[in-house]
C-alpha cells in the first residue's frame, strides 16, 4: 500500500477488445490525459489487457507483459477496469502489488450484477478480494456482492458520459419528428419467459407508450419487433441526434431496485439537451435534487402520465429544462469529473493526507 507522496503515477488497465472508437474507453482515457496535461498527476500510462489477450491468445503472455510494464513504469496506483473473464490469479495480483513501487490496486466495475441474474464471475471475485479499494456503479446489492466476495473498501462511482462522443454543441430546435424516444433493448433473458430485474416494467412501459402515443413514440433496440413504435437497432454514434429528434427521452432501468444506480443512458440522454424520464432508485433525491429536466418515477403508469404532462407544457419549458439538465451532467457526470473523484478517493484512503487533492473533485457519494 502506498502512503508516500500524493502525486499519482497511474497505470490504467481499461477493458478494450479492440483499440478503436467503438471499443476504447474514451471517457476515462480522456480524463486521465487531461489530469496529466494539467499537472494534476505525475505520470499516466494505459495497458489494454483485453486487447493484448485478443492479440496473443495467451493469458500468461499478457500477465508477464503487464508485470514488466508495471516494473518499468513504477506506478503508485493501478486502476483495473471490468476484468470480465480475464485470468488474473490471486498470486499474480499480489505479485503486481509487490513490485518496487508498491502500488495501490484499485478496481472499477462498470457493469451491474445480481444474485440470480448476471452473476459475478470467479475472476471478478478474485480481483474484488485482492484489490485495496473497489468502485461500484450502485450501492445496495452491488456493494453487498463486492463485500461478500472479500472487497475491503467499497465506494460508489456513478456511470458517466464522455464529451467526445456526447454533449456536442447544439441549438435546440422548435419542431421535432417525435414526441418521445426510448433507446433500450427488451428486458428478456436468454431463458424463455424470464426477465432481468426491471425488464418486465420496461416491456410494460414500451407497450403503454406505444398505445398512448403511437408513431410519435420512437422505440430503438432489440426485441421490440411486434410493437408499432419499433424502429430497430441504433448505432451508438447516431444516438445523440436521435435523442434530439424528440421532446423527451424515457427509460426503465434494469436492476431498478438498486440504490443510486443508473446506466449511462441517463447522462447520455441529458447531455444531448433533452428532458429525461427514468425509473426511480433510492438516493436520487440526494443526487439529483437540483437537476432540472430529470423526472424519476416509481411506476410505469406514472412514467406514461409524466410524459403526457410534459408534452402538455410549452415547448419553451422543455427546451429550457433540456439545457439545465445538460448543464447538470456536464458539471457532475462527465468523465473528467467522475474519474477525478475516483482518484481523489484513492488518495484520501491510501496516501498521506497533508497534500492537496486533485482539483475539481466533487459529487462522489461513498
Amino acid at each position: 500500500m502506498n502512503t508516500g507522496d500524493s502525486k499519482v503515477r497511474l497505470l490504467y488497465l481499461p477493458n478494450e477488445a479492440m483499440l478503436d472508437n467503438r471499443c476504447m474507453q474514451i471517457g476515462p482515457r480522456k480524463a486521465f490525459e487531461h489530469l496529466l496535461e494539467t499537472n494534476q498527476i505525475e505520470a499516466y500510462s494505459a495497458f489494454s489487457f483485453l486487447h493484448e489477450y485478443n492479440t496473443t491468445g495467451s493469458y500468461e503472455t499478457v500477465r508477464n507483459k503487464l508485470l514488466q510494464e508495471a516494473k518499468k513504469f513504477k506506478p503508485n496506483v493501478i486502476l483495473w477496469q471490468h476484468i470480465t473473464s480475464f485470468d488474473a490469479p490471486a498470486e499474480f495480483l499480489r505479485e503486481l502489488k509487490n513490485i518496487e513501487s508498491k502500488p495501490v490496486l484499485a478496481y472499477h466495475e462498470g457493469d451491474p450484477y445480481g444474485r440470480y441474474f448476471k452473476r459475478m464471475s470467479p475472476q471478478l471475485k478474485v480481483i474484488l478480494r485482492e484489490a485495496d479499494i473497489v468502485f461500484m456503479i450502485g450501492l445496495g446489492t452491488f456493494a453487498e456482492l463486492a463485500r461478500e466476495a472479500g472487497a475491503k473498501k467499497v465506494f460508489y462511482a456513478p456511470h458517466m458520459f464522455d464529451s467526445v462522443r456526447s454533449g456536442k454543441p447544439w441549438t435546440p430546435t422548435t419542431e421535432r419528428e417525435h414526441d418521445i424516444v426510448m433507446i433500450a433493448n427488451a428486458g428478456k433473458t436468454r431463458i424463455p419467459g424470464r426477465y432481468f430485474p426491471g425488464g418486465r416494467n420496461r416491456m410494460k412501459l414500451a407497450k403503454k407508450l406505444t398505445q398512448r402515443f403511437g408513431r410519435r413514440f420512437a422505440l430503438y433496440g432489440k426485441g421490440w419487433d411486434k410493437l408499432e413504435s419499433s424502429r430497430g437497432l441504433l448505432p451508438f454514434d447516431k444516438q445523440e441526434e436521435t435523442i434530439q429528434s424528440a421532446w423527451l427521452t424515457i427509460n426503465w432501468d434494469h436492476f431498478d431496485k438498486v440504490p443510486y444506480y443508473f446506466s449511462n443512458r441517463l447522462p447520455i440522454s441529458l447531455a444531448a439537451g433533452v428532458p429525461h424520464i427514468t425509473s426511480y432508485h433510492a438516493g436520487y433525491e440526494h443526487m439529483f435534487d437540483s437537476c432540472k429536466g430529470l423526472y424519476a418515477v416509481k411506476t410505469v403508469d406514472e412514467a406514461v402520465e409524466t410524459a403526457q404532462f410534459l408534452l402538455s407544457q410549452p415547448k419553451s419549458r422543455l427546451i429550457q429544462e433540456g439545457i439545465q439538465g445538460r448543464d447538470f451532467v456536464f458539471n457532475n457526470l462527465e468523465a473528467n469529473i467522475v474519474f477525478t473523484n475516483i482518484l481523489n478517493t484513492i488518495k484520501s484512503e491510501h496516501f498521506k493526507p497533508d497534500k492537496a487533492a486533485i482539483e475539481n473533485s466533487h459529487f462522489i457519494v461513498s
